[in-house]
């Protein structure tokens, strides 16, 4: 074999090696990018749908955002309003490789700037892959609101859906 052939035998090779990963990686599903969600409380009572953005982080970080958050709420029949802080957390997928693991914090503040209380979020979710870079997830979700100093904790379940946002073509 000549050494011409030798080294194009070589790149050739290289190329195919190096090409191989990212047709793997596009056939695995992820979360890793911008999702437009739905949650659909299901339990304990039926509440209206809650729209909301999340920003899952290579690094397994995600920030999160709904309209729970965005709207003051008011709690003991109205006479507290508080106020509610973007999710932060993280996001693995399971060991098995069928789905993913959620889990984000917020805060519930009162207009004085106190805690009033804390939301812990866990969901469970697949991500289905779609043509063109569309995918969507479903999965199921359980939200725990715990007062401070042991006041108590409240807890809400439902459905999540989101759809993937493709990021734009750059000029």
């Amino acid at each position: 074999m000549s050494k011409k052939t030798l080294i194009a035998s070589f790149i050739f090779g290289l190329a195919v090696i190096c090409a191989q990963p990212k047709s793997l990686s596009a056939a695995t599903p992820t979360l890793t990018g911008v999702w437009n969600l739905v949650f659909e409380p299901t339990s304990p009572n039926v509440l209206p749908n809650i729209p909301g953005l999340a920003t899952f982080s290579a690094d397994g970080t995600l920030q999160e955002t709904d309209g729970a958050e965005a709207a003051p709420g008011s709690i003991n029949a109205g006479t507290i309003t508080t106020y509610g802080t973007p999710g932060h957390g993280h996001w693995e997928a399971f060991p098995s490789g069928t789905g993913f693991f959620i889990l984000f914090d917020s805060l519930n503040v009162n207009s004085d700037a106190t805690l009033n209380s804390r939301r812990t979020t866990q969901a469970a979710v697949t991500v289905s892959a779609g043509t063109g870079g569309a995918a969507t997830l479903s999965g199921t979700y359980t939200t725990t609101v715990a007062m401070p100093d042991g006041g108590g904790t409240v807890t809400q379940s439902g459905n999540i859906k989101g759809n993937f946002v493709p990021a734009p073509a750059l000029p």
